[in-house]
């Protein structure tokens, strides 16, 4: 008979192997799919609400810490799970992300306490709506409006 600690290592196996099966491809190591879900496609036209997150800040770790890049062509492609369109949104999904930025305020800045941390990033990033690559950076939240055939 196996012993407890053998079956408890076979049922996280099991809950390892098929918790990635519905992905064409792996996501980058420093990147979780935060939402994947169809709980608003009644007042999304059918779509899906897909969210990533880059997991590492600027400097926590050598290689992790870099910039991550996901082709979600590559990463949605298996069979029931294949994405045909993806349109980026704000964090919330309200609103597409370009559209959101292009009416934001711009505030006049100044930094008195000559601050030499690391600096945030001035320009966005926008995913690639062709190739529906998007780079992910340190600590950074990306949301679509994504469908599937």
């Amino acid at each position: 008979l196996p012993t407890e600690s053998e079956n408890v290592r076979r049922s996280r196996d099991v809950v390892r192997s098929r918790s990635r099966d519905f992905l064409g491809e792996a996501l980058p190591a420093n990147v979780k799919l935060m939402t994947l879900t169809d709980n608003y496609k009644d007042i999304a036209n059918g779509k899906t609400l897909l969210r990533l997150a880059h997991l590492y800040s600027v400097g926590e770790h050598p290689t992790l810490s870099e910039p991550a890049v996901v082709d979600l062509k590559k990463v949605f492609s298996a069979p029931g799970l294949t994405i045909t369109s993806a349109e980026e949104t704000s964090l919330t999904g309200n609103q597409p992300l370009k559209q959101m930025d292009d009416s934001k305020l711009v505030w006049k800045t100044y930094d008195p306490w000559n601050y030499t941390g690391p600096s945030p990033y001035d320009e966005r990033k926008y995913m690639d709506e062709a190739s529906l690559t998007v780079s992910l950076r340190p600590m950074e939240l990306r949301t679509f409006w994504v469908t599937f055939e």
